[in-house]
Parts: C-alpha cells; sequence; structure tokens
C-alpha cells in the first residue's frame, strides 16, 4: 500500500464530504486501503464537515442579522410577523 495515492474528490460542501467518505469505507471494506489510512481520511472528512457548516451558520447568521436590522431601521416593511405566519 505505501506510495500508492488515493484520489479524493471536491470537499467543498457537506454532500461531497459524505460521499468521498462513502468511498473510502467502500475501499476499506474491500480490502483496498489501510485501516489506520482509512481511520486518519474519516477523522479529516469530520473535521472538514464540522468547518464548513460552521462557516455556512455564519454566513446565515449574519444575513438574518442584517435584514433584522433593516427591520428595525424601518427601511423593510414587507415583513410578515412570525405569529401571522404561523397561522
Amino acid at each position: 500500500m505505501a506510495g500508492k495515492r488515493i484520489r479524493i474528490g471536491r470537499l467543498d460542501t457537506a454532500g461531497g464530504i459524505a460521499y468521498e467518505h462513502g468511498k473510502v469505507l467502500k475501499k476499506l471494506m474491500r480490502g483496498m486501503i489501510e485501516p489506520a489510512l482509512a481511520s486518519r481520511l474519516s477523522g479529516m472528512f469530520v473535521n472538514q464537515r464540522v468547518l464548513i457548516e460552521y462557516v455556512e451558520a455564519e454566513k446565515r447568521i449574519a444575513e438574518l442579522e442584517a435584514a433584522l436590522e433593516q427591520v428595525l431601521q424601518g427601511k423593510q416593511t414587507n415583513v410578515i410577523p412570525l405569529k401571522a405566519a404561523r397561522g
């Protein structure tokens, strides 16, 4: 196994990471890669997914804060109150 390269696809979305994680699992189950390498790759995939989720959540919170600020300043008037939206 030494010196053999493992091709990893794009890791820029949570779905892409899950797909690549599944490929590594399949290769492990077929005996194509060593368990130690699969474990390290799995850890890296989990860390990458957490980072992507954190960045996305941070971006969405910033967008919500900006929208709320506009509502509070009276710049946006076409906002439906939450109680009205729920029914």
